[in-house]
């Protein structure tokens, strides 16, 4: 199995991609099933109808459906027949891999890759349940990840017409702050530098992906005793928070969004404060700090503005607020 974890906007979706294009590796979703869609922390177990509710959710949104949070009929017979063909004892981990597994197999594939960014918090336990687990874990420097973040609100309307981009735009707009994102970049960052020394684990920085990307991924495939194909380099670089849908999806893996940082969309107190959260991480990744001047008031302005944004993050997803507790008591 592989895990693509890391910062948001560090390419991890990219790089599911890239191994979901190989022919014996199926990619999934970002299933959120270790952090957000298993009920509770306290516990690593389940009844079985709770076991069978849950899998259906997981079949459900990997399938697509509208309803992804419902365990529709359509999927309650299959997730019935699969929990209760898993030998006991029967948690939370062997049911997540036995779903991977099945989902893999049924589309012919080998291999689960699974591109949940927050998977870095359990990546110690991914690896100590799961023997035969390969974690790739993706860094980028932390001024593109502002800048992505901070425009991302953009992709609900760059990306396909349709659906009902208004409160996905907003929702996107009040979840970047620079302290907070930089904060939460330090952290993912002290989590893979800890993570450094155990095998089965590659850390890869976005900008050599995209600029020697046969290089990085070979790499990664002998690792993985896995053969690289061609087909892994003609993956869509979409998803972009700078490029409408329709471009991006007609480029291959590029460069064109590394150091983008310095097109002087990030306000200089964006970069100053940026700077002095993230710098020892940013000089182990060999990312340089230019020792940005002291701005001034727009430093206290965003520290005043930290707090209205979290209160707006909190009204348009009541989710944000415990997710952040967690994540920093880890």
């Amino acid at each position: 199995m592989i895990f693509v974890v890391g910062n948001s906007r560090c390419g991890t979706t990219l790089m599911g991609r890239i191994f979901g294009a190989h022919s014996q590796v199926f990619m999934f979703k970002e299933l959120k099933f270790l952090d957000e869609r298993w009920p509770s922390a306290k516990t690593d177990k389940l009844s079985e109808p709770s076991s069978i509710s849950l899998i259906a959710k997981l079949m459900a949104h990997q399938g697509g459906s509208k309803s992804s949070y419902q365990a529709t009929d359509v999927f309650w017979d299959e997730a019935t027949q699969l929990v209760r063909q898993i030998k006991p004892p029967v948690n939370k981990w062997t049911l997540f891999k036995e779903f991977m597994m099945h989902e893999a197999q049924k589309s012919g594939a080998a291999i689960p890759c699974e591109q949940t960014p927050r998977n870095l918090l359990f990546a110690r336990e991914i690896l100590d349940n799961y023997p035969t687990a390969h974690i790739i874990a993706m860094v980028r420097d932390p001024r593109d990840v502002l800048l992505s973040q901070k425009y991302r609100w953009r992709r609900y309307y760059l990306g396909k017409k349709g659906g009902h981009p208004i409160k996905g735009s907003l929702s996107a707009w009040a979840n970047y702050h620079p302290i907070l994102s930089s904060l939460i970049w330090a952290k993912n960052a002290s989590i893979i530098r800890d993570l450094a020394t155990l095998k089965r684990i590659s850390i890869v920085q976005y900008e050599n992906l995209v600029s020697e990307p046969e290089k990085v991924i070979r790499d990664i495939c002998s690792k993985l005793d896995l053969s690289f194909e061609p087909s892994m380099l003609k993956v869509p670089h979409k998803g972009s928070s700078h490029l409408s849908y329709k471009y991006s999806e007609s480029r291959y893996i590029s460069d064109i969004h590394v150091g983008k940082w310095r097109s002087g969309k990030l306000t200089q107190s964006e970069l100053w404060l940026c700077e002095r959260i993230t710098g020892n991480h940013m000089n182990h990744f060999s990312y340089l700090t230019e020792s940005q001047k002291w701005p001034g008031i727009g430093v206290g302005v965003l520290v005043i503005t930290l707090f209205g944004k979290l209160l707006a993050a909190a009204c348009l997803n009541n989710r944000r607020i415990h997710k952040l507790r967690t994540y920093f008591r880890s």
